[in-house]
């Protein structure tokens, strides 16, 4: 499986909502294991073609830049 990790459950539902738009198959789990920080793991399948990678990748780190701006 391939994680994405979020902090901010807003973040998160950006992610996953654009996942569903594009009718990729993903799980989530919450995990307490990050302190006093509760993230959100997403996850797909490891045989997700390398363009959406790609794509996916390039949303993460717009989504991360966001985080940035609003703390």
């Amino acid at each position: 499986m391939l994680d994405y990790i979020f902090f901010d459950a807003t973040l998160a539902g950006k992610f996953k909502n654009y996942l569903t738009k594009m009718d990729i198959a993903f799980q989530t789990e919450n995990d307490d294991n990050f302190g006093s920080v509760q993230g959100e793991i997403v996850s797909l399948a490891d045989e997700t073609s390398d363009e959406i990678l790609d794509q996916l990748q390039a949303l993460y780190n717009e989504l991360e830049d966001e985080l940035e701006k609003n703390t």
